[in-house]
């Protein structure tokens, strides 16, 4: 599972890598260049030419220590084996976290190269872009969580998702199709509503599914048949 994800993550670094490339040689020598963009789509945020070029290698960095870390996390699980045994699940959210990083490099590029020749023009279509990205990496982990097993790294962790495998279990469940969901209305919402909603719908929906998660697992760990009470269960 390791060697995939991480054979996954060098395709993904060189493919960014050469987007990050193609960008620095685009660029004017001089100049500033737009970094950040506001929910409009408008740049409210102008760098140094060098600056920008070091903010785009941060992308491929990004994505490579995350990598990283996703696969310390399956060698230093105290639970590896339930690790082990939610590969898919773990894969498609490794997997999908590298097509968003690679969706928001691509972006990123073609926004600072058009914002250099145009400081004023307005990207419209960002916003769109990206909720419609996170809402597909947030469809992923809605129908992958169900299928993870209890483990310290990934999921929804809480004392009693930890402490009670039927409660994992339950959790997991109710909380994947809430992020099905909220993934479906991401999309509606770049379709039929303003702007100024889509990104708000997004991180606010997932506030609210955490919230929701951590309260229900407690209770699902009241009623839970397997439900331990005491640190002798770690092993």
């Amino acid at each position: 599972m390791i060697r995939n994800g991480l054979i996954a993550t060098l395709m993904a670094t060189i493919l960014m890598a050469i987007m990050v490339i193609w960008t620095v040689n685009a660029l004017p020598d001089t100049g500033e260049i737009p970094v950040h963009w506001n929910y409009k789509g408008e740049a409210d945020r102008f760098e140094p030419v060098g600056n920008a070029k070091r903010i785009l290698w941060l992308l491929p960095g990004i994505s490579v220590f995350t990598s990283l870390i996703l696969a310390l996390g399956i060698k230093i699980d105290p639970r590896n084996k339930n690790i082990q045994r939610s590969g898919r699940a773990y894969l498609a959210i490794w997997f999908g976290t590298l097509v968003l990083m690679i969706f928001v490099t691509a972006l990123v590029c073609y926004s600072m190269v058009k914002g250099a020749n145009s400081p004023d023009a307005t990207l419209d279509v960002m916003p769109e872009l990206i909720v419609g990205g996170l809402s597909v990496l947030l469809l992923i982990m809605g129908n992958y969580l169900p299928k993870s097993r209890s483990n310290w790294f990934f999921g929804i962790r809480t004392p009693w998702t930890l402490s009670s495998d039927e409660a994992w279990e339950k959790t997991h469940r109710i909380a994947g199709r809430l992020f099905i969901g909220l993934g479906l209305l991401g999309f509606i919402s770049v379709v039929a509503l303003p702007t100024s909603w889509q990104i708000p719908i997004i991180v606010g929906g997932s506030l609210l599914i955490t919230a929701f998660s951590l309260v229900y697992s407690y209770l699902a760990w009241r009623n839970a048949s397997d439900r331990h009470t005491s640190p002798e269960y770690v092993e």
